[in-house]
């Protein structure tokens, strides 16, 4: 499977970013990257962000924060609350833009579902309750860019037999 994308509308009209993509990783691995905040911290984010962790407590209830900064160090702030961990198979939270400007206060869904193939994972992002198309098209971008971070801290990982 190549990576493969698609934009859903949902039928009360909302918008949802649908993505999936292959990382050649072992599954409990690939979930570890989400749900541990040191893991997090090494790939979150599009490419040339860094990953501030300011709280992480990952279970059902439990919330994060953290800070994406991008090469000119301007915040990026995003919390949310875990809703579902189904380890190594699923992850629920809820996204919440803090900060100022364009997406401040827009708060979502993510689900995340992992599944093995041929030695790695398929992870399958559905990222839902957005307002247009557009919110969809930079969180597209965004995600993409994202991953493409986490297939390198994944890399690494082989490397330092995480």
């Amino acid at each position: 499977m190549t990576e493969m994308e698609t934009l859903t509308r949902t039928a009360d009209g909302g918008h949802v970013l649908n993505l999936t993509r292959h990382f050649k990783a072992p599954r409990e691995r690939v979930y570890r990257a989400f749900t541990e905040p040191d893991h997090v911290a090494r790939w979150f984010g599009p490419e040339g962000m860094t990953c501030e962790i300011l709280e992480f407590d990952a279970r059902p209830g439990g919330r994060y924060s953290l800070v994406m900064r991008n090469a000119e160090g301007a915040p990026h702030p995003l919390s949310g609350t875990f809703q579902e961990l189904t380890p190594p198979e699923r992850l629920v939270y809820s996204w919440l833009w803090g900060g100022e400007g364009g997406y401040a206060g827009l708060e979502t869904r993510v689900t995340l579902e992992f599944a093995e193939r041929d030695g790695g994972t398929d992870l399958t992002l559905t990222h839902e309750l957005f307002t247009d198309a557009d919110q969809v098209a930079a969180h597209q971008g965004g995600w993409t860019s994202s991953f493409n971070c986490l297939d390198e801290a994944l890399k690494q990982g082989d490397q330092d037999h995480d």
